[in-house]
């Protein structure tokens, strides 16, 4: 697990280096080491108040000393990591309001420039940055130790599963069905935007190649950390398929699944986040704002779209389980 752990951490940093690059901001923006330590030490002594703290520590056993672990073992680690997760947003969440309203509160007794309003509002946003990158961490752990208590819990005839085989019929209705589902949002959205909006701004608004590659060097290599890749890509099958699962595979399949859901939640977020710290770090140009803020906002787009069509998949991988 620990080798699991650093290299979640590649891609986490790779993409983050990324999306402060695209913000137009620097390092210094999204690097704060007291902000840093307060959420990790924060973080840590919730752990070990919670009786966690052991089973949280096994993280970072070996790949052998972690495959011996029996199925109560495994349990305790995934309890360990859930709750972690939820101390975590408690923690990361504790600076930030306990920041803004501090700043708020002080704003009649001093005056201050646009030039520091900025700056001191984006310190509130860094802890966010931090929970969103601390969690991916855990989630991407989280999906390798589910991953682990399904086979342990499975036959291992079950653990092999039946073949899905692809229907064309299956196909066509469904390419069928996600043409009609786009061409209904953008009737929807010129309907709404056209008056307002030049013709063809409405779909190159939201293309920005740097905000779809920052999901991708987040959500793909984290499911490949995980060891859940494979079982992700053929989950898309079920999409085209009458067949039946099994219930290994059915959770194999969920499990990817909900996992690359989360990631891209927590990138999207990241990604957004790091955007608005770069403008309010540069707030000399306000005829840019609203521009930059649009642009902050399309990886959220981006993990709207991809999760709508994992909701799918997942509500298939269950109908076809049935």
């Amino acid at each position: 697990m620990i080798v699991s752990f650093l290299l979640s951490l590649i891609p986490i940093l790779l993409s983050s280096l990324l999306a402060t690059l695209t913000s137009g901001g620097g390092l210094y923006g999204v690097l704060d080491l007291p902000d840093f330590l307060g959420v990790t030490l924060v973080f840590a002594v919730c752990i070990f108040l919670s009786g966690y703290g052991k089973e949280f520590c096994t993280i970072f056993s070996s790949k052998k000393k972690f495959a011996s672990f029996d199925l109560v073992k495994l349990q305790k680690i995934e309890n360990a990591l859930n709750f972690a997760g939820k101390i975590l947003l408690y923690t990361t969440l504790f600076f930030p309001t306990m920041i803004f309203i501090a700043l708020l509160y002080c704003t009649p007794y001093r005056s201050m420039e646009m030039h520091d309003i900025g700056p001191n509002s984006a310190i509130c946003f860094l802890s966010v940055v931090y929970l969103c990158l601390f969690e991916m961490i855990i989630c991407t752990l989280k999906a390798k130790v589910k991953k682990s208590v399904i086979l342990y819990m499975a036959e291992t005839d079950e653990a092999a599963g039946e073949k899905i085989e692809v229907s064309s019929q299956k196909v066509i209705k469904t390419v069928v069905g996600i043409v009609l589902l786009c061409g209904v949002c953008w009737l929807y959205a010129f309907s709404n935007l056209g008056l307002y909006v030049p013709n063809g701004f409405v779909i190159s608004a939201v293309i920005d190649l740097p905000s779809f590659l920052s999901l991708l060097i987040f959500t793909l290599p984290l499911l490949a950390v995980s060891g859940n890749f494979t079982n992700f890509w053929k989950s898309f099958a079920t999409l085209f398929s009458n067949g039946r699962l099994n219930v290994a595979k059915k959770n194999l399949y969920l499990n990817a699944v909900k996992e690359a859901v989360e990631l891209n939640w927590y990138g999207a977020i990241t990604f957004t986040v790091i955007g608005w710290i770069g403008m309010m770090n540069n707030l000399e140009d306000a005829r840019m704002l609203f521009p930059n803020i649009a642009v902050s906002l399309i990886a959220l787009f981006y993990a709207v779209v991809l999760n709508l069509l994992l909701l799918l998949v997942e509500n298939r991988i269950i109908k076809v389980s049935q």
